[in-house]
């Protein structure tokens, strides 16, 4: 991201971010080769619980992405303050 993008506001959310995309990157590890039907308490067949973690994991990193401008959409909609535009006088060609 471009310098000036996030501030110390924006902590949490990168750290929250890291984070998740850390146990989602753990949780795909723990399914490769994992059956996606396991058997239930009762015997019964069920969805592997860790897919129901990755489908959570997955939503949080996508809502926090959006929140930090990382995807296409959003980054449409920040702006970023550069050092080239601080103290610029936008009016000062119209003097002369």
């Amino acid at each position: 991201m471009p310098a000036g993008m996030y501030t110390k506001a924006d902590k949490q959310l990168l750290i929250g971010y890291c984070e998740t995309a850390a146990v989602l990157k753990d949780i795909l590890k723990e399914l490769q080769g994992a059956p996606l039907m396991v058997e239930g308490s009762t015997g019964q067949m069920r969805a592997n619980p860790l897919l129901k973690v990755k489908d959570e994991q997955t939503r949080i990193l996508a809502t926090a992405g959006a929140r930090l401008g990382l995807d296409p959409i959003s980054r449409q909609s920040i702006e970023v303050e550069t050092s080239e535009g601080k103290g610029a006088d936008p009016f000062a060609t119209l003097i002369g």
